[in-house]
């Protein structure tokens, strides 16, 4: 997971919930939704 994040890679959701879990975040602060044209 860590090196995926630092080599801006992709995650998977669950991923991207543990790490919330261990931060003390919600989803939404981590993520950010771009649609692809």
């Amino acid at each position: 997971m860590i090196y995926n994040l630092k080599h801006n890679q992709n995650i998977t959701m669950l991923t991207a919930e543990k790490l919330c879990r261990i931060i003390k975040c919600e989803l939404q602060d981590i993520v950010e939704f771009v649609e692809e044209e």
